[in-house]
């Protein structure tokens, strides 16, 4: 009776093994394994093809869960950038591994009002006739990016993870005589290819939470830009300004608003924006392995577009 008894135990202890086995295999080993679905650009079309000016580029080459502490983040745009400067804009990397901070950490934001502030004190020209110049997003040269707060459970730490592609595509066209009247075209962002410094976590991504190999193009379509002053654009000047959109991820939509720092110096323009948004919005739940780690419902998107014309 005794042994029986033993042999129960040692027989459910085993399969217990065999099951936390199982399961860290799915959740940590199998995802590691995960590569991109999709590789490349995913072409977007040019809204703007029937413009009477401009030129265009050739396509780009196809190569709060609970208990969680918030993400304070840091301001891409409130530093601002110069185009005369390298690099052309400061990127969504910096930041990766910094502590966490809370809710209510002071961050200025960058707003509309402080153009047309200046706009307006500077006593600026009125618009003149249209001249649009067509450029498109050079996706070697830009980044699209993620960042979200994550917590090691096991020695409560906090961290910011980064996740960048560069697969982008999309058309902007400037109106350089009514800044005003500068429209935005679809931009198509392939975030399979989504690579923070982590193949487990990329993995898991693909997998099981964003999807990204079952969903792998985000877009950001119906694109407004808000807060551009009403006259002609100055040579290299950065103009502060917000763009509300409909982004899509995970084929979930939504409207969102990015706070935008762009400047056009030549036919060159740099354009670096963030939105803040959750992940429950689009859908899919943040990243949680019970025992291992956990992130933020909340998570930044940051676009760091470069964008020429042919």
């Amino acid at each position: 009776m005794t042994v029986n008894r033993r042999t129960v135990i040692i027989a459910v202890i085993a399969l217990v093994v065999i099951v936390a086995a199982v399961l860290l295999a799915r959740d940590w080993i199998i995802p590691t394994f995960a590569t991109p679905s999709v590789t490349g650009v995913p072409t977007a079309e040019n809204p703007f093809a029937s413009s009477t000016q401009g030129s265009y580029i050739s396509p780009n080459n196809a190569n709060t869960n609970s208990g969680i502490q918030a993400i304070g983040f840091i301001d891409n745009t409130s530093s601002g950038f110069r185009p005369q400067q390298q690099p052309l804009y400061v990127s969504c990397t910096d930041v990766r591994h910094s502590t966490a901070t809370p809710t209510g950490a002071a961050v200025v934001e960058a707003t509309p009002e402080a153009t047309l502030a200046a706009t307006a004190a500077a006593g600026e020209p009125t618009p003149g006739e249209s001249d649009p110049i067509v450029l498109r997003i050079v996706g070697e040269e830009s980044e699209a990016c993620y960042q979200v707060g994550e917590i090691f459970l096991g020695d409560n730490e906090f961290n910011l993870a980064v996740g960048v592609t560069k697969s982008i595509d999309g058309f902007v066209q400037i109106d350089r005589a009514n800044v005003a009247a500068s429209q935005i075209g679809e931009i198509n962002i392939n975030v399979a290819e989504f690579q923070s410094d982590s193949a487990r976590r990329d993995g898991m991504i693909r997998q099981r939470f964003l999807e990204s190999n079952k969903y792998p193009v985000a877009k950001l379509t119906d694109a407004k830009v808000v807060g551009l002053p009403a006259r002609a654009y100055q040579d290299g000047e950065v103009l502060t300004f917000q763009i509300v959109g409909t982004l899509e991820v995970h084929e979930t939509p939504k409207e969102v608003t990015f706070n935008v720092t762009a400047s056009l110096t030549g036919d060159t323009l740099v354009v670096s924006g963030y939105a803040d948004v959750k992940m429950s919005d689009f859908g899919f739940e943040a990243p949680n392995i019970a025992g291992f780690v956990a992130a933020n419902d909340e998570m930044r998107i940051v676009l760091n577009l470069v964008a020429r014309p042919e």
